[in-house]
């Protein structure tokens, strides 16, 4: 499928999703709606689209969220793509990671701050623990940085990354782990895989 074919289908769907929660704010504000009125509209929604997914009652609550956090709607049109998201089940939290094949720059802050922010909005249970910023660069000046992450509240680490896992894998790892050639002939077998099936 193609790549723009594909966010555009995306975009259109945010875009869809906002209306949605848009318009059950207003309604809720003008007619005082109550929740049993979100399970009644997900209902008809259904009916109404059966070959869509989403208007479960849970997503319109989802929708809803989504247009009271973000008032302006010219931002929901914007494409943002955080680079690694993960859920840890010990700290019950959210991991946002940006990664940066570049040496350090305060800037990247700004946005590693905003992807927390739509991920705590959006994506944090209340019984979750804030979420967690990391930024990996190419490396990084420890003068700047304290500079830049002074007055953030939020947890955020920036840390140097290597391009080379082999440089610091523990010895134990090294030899159980397959070499570069094996994996590269493993993709290689499953792609043809996929090729045959299709």
């Amino acid at each position: 499928m193609d790549k723009k074919a594909v966010m555009k289908a995306n975009s259109a769907m945010v875009a869809l999703y906002y209306d949605v929660g848009s318009v059950i704010l207003d309604r809720q504000i003008q007619e005082g709606w109550g929740a049993r009125v979100i399970d009644r509209l997900s209902l008809g929604l259904r009916k109404t689209f059966p070959d869509m997914k989403g208007f479960s009652p849970r997503n319109l609550k989802y929708m809803r969220a989504f247009a009271a956090a973000w008032p302006d709607r010219s931002i929901v049109q914007e494409d943002f793509y955080i680079d690694l998201l993960f859920y840890h089940l010990k700290l019950r939290c959210y991991v946002v990671i940006e990664l940066k094949a570049v040496p350090f720059d305060a800037s990247f802050l700004g946005k590693l701050n905003f992807y927390l922010s739509a991920v705590d909005d959006l994506l944090r249970h209340p019984d979750d623990k804030p979420t967690i910023g990391l930024l990996l660069c190419k490396s990084k000046n420890k003068v700047l940085v304290d500079y830049a992450l002074r007055g953030f509240n939020r947890p955020i680490g920036i840390s140097n990354w290597e391009t080379e896992i082999v440089k610091t894998l523990p010895q134990e790892l090294k030899g159980s782990l397959p070499s570069i050639e094996e994996l590269e002939n493993e993709l290689s077998k499953n792609s043809k895989r996929k090729v045959s099936a299709r």
